[in-house]
């Protein structure tokens, strides 16, 4: 939830090989019903298909369970 649009992220395989993305949206979305509706946003985020992107999802918006939203950190690939 630190991260911003623009700042680099760095993944590295089991090989050792590095690969960078640059971060361009962090989305908080609620995840309190548990819902279809609420699944339905979710899945934007999870749902595989289109260009090459870096999708990661973390818990937030307490510091304890139940954690009412999902923080989504999309990026892309630098090349």
């Amino acid at each position: 939830g630190h991260l911003k649009a623009g700042q680099e992220v760095q993944v590295v395989n089991k090989d050792g090989e590095t690969f960078a993305y640059e971060v361009k949206t962090v989305d908080r979305v609620r995840w309190r019903r548990k819902d279809l509706e609420e699944a339905r946003q979710h899945s934007a985020f999870l749902a595989p298909g289109g260009p090459e992107r870096l999708t990661l999802v973390t818990c937030g918006g307490a510091s304890l369970e139940p954690f009412p939203e999902r923080i989504y950190v999309v990026a892309k690939p630098l090349r």
